[in-house]
């Protein structure tokens, strides 16, 4: 019980100061409503089911996959391009 009142504490405090951040160039709005997002979705499972419903995650979710997908294949690549430099130096024998 006083766990969700402090995730609700959070929250107000998070989108008022991302309203304030929204208001003034200097604060950064987007920590502070992704902190209430989160705070919500503690606070409230019902906020959450329908957090996970909306386009916005749905979009946000299928970003992060395919960014990850070229992540992993951009190691790859770098990986082997890197062994194929080495292996001129890593054939030489020593004489």
């Amino acid at each position: 019980m006083i766990t969700r009142f402090l995730w609700l504490m959070l929250a107000i405090v998070m989108f008022v100061l991302s309203i304030i951040g929204l208001m003034l160039p200097v604060i950064p709005q987007v920590p502070f409503i992704l902190a209430f997002l989160y705070s919500m979705s503690k606070f409230s499972p019902r906020f959450h089911q329908w957090l996970l419903k909306t386009r916005f995650h749905q979009w946000i979710n299928h970003f992060l996959r395919t960014e990850k997908q070229k992540v992993a294949a951009k190691q790859k690549e770098v990986w082997y391009k890197t062994l194929w430099l080495k292996m001129p130096f890593m054939s030489k024998s020593k004489s």
